[in-house]
């Protein structure tokens, strides 16, 4: 397994069931303590201790299960790279499974991954807001919507037809990869969200 590590320059691979499903995850951490945990011999020291147990037990194991972290922390393949990007800083952990809606695994996205996406340029970023995100989301010239960007943080500023449309253009504009928050500012000229009251 730290062959396959080392062979994909990867931190961690997931560990799935017979359907795919992921149980859990492999890391470096993990196959480290075969190391701490070992003597020169190859033996595995007894798990005595017991704030030390479970660290001694993945020493033991020799299968993907007994060394694995679980829960295993995975993504849908729908999610936002910026959400991917704060799992794996919140979580501090380099690589992210990534399965289809019944749990079985598709993939993986690592965190140099993640980082390739963030470096694009923010000209590129704001070419892409305002000719697709908002051109499809607004239903019309775009350019009634300032769109501001500075480091990937996309400021939407102006006035659209519909309160309804705000959502639509910021969960398009979050899905634009290089995104890594939207400011949204936005008035509306008509309200087709809150109920209209009917005269007594």
């Amino acid at each position: 397994m730290l062959r396959l590590l080392t062979e994909r320059r990867i931190r961690g691979v997931p560990v799935v069931d017979e359907r795919r499903k992921v149980v859990g995850i492999v890391t470096e951490s993990d196959l480290l303590f075969k190391e701490e945990y070992h003597d020169p011999a190859g033996t595995a020291v007894p798990p005595d201790d017991a704030g030390h147990r479970g660290e001694r037990a993945k020493a033991a194991s020799a299968t993907a299960r007994g060394l694995m972290s679980t829960p295993a922390i995975a993504v849908t393949a729908d999610v936002p790279v910026a959400r991917a990007a704060r799992l794996i800083t919140e979580y501090r952990i380099g690589q992210l499974p990534v399965t289809d809606p019944n749990g079985r695994l598709v993939g993986i996205v690592a965190r140099s991954d993640l980082l390739r996406v963030f470096l694009r340029p923010d000209k590129e970023i704001h070419d892409e807001v305002v000719h697709e995100a908002l051109a499809y989301s607004l239903w019309r010239s775009p350019g009634e919507v300032e769109v501001r960007v500075h480091d990937g943080v996309v400021g939407l500023y102006g006035r659209v037809q519909a309160r309804s449309l705000i959502p639509i253009a910021v969960r398009l504009v979050r899905s634009v990869e290089g995104v890594v928050d939207v400011v949204e500012e936005l008035d509306y000229e008509r309200d087709d969200v809150s109920p209209t009251l009917s005269p007594d």
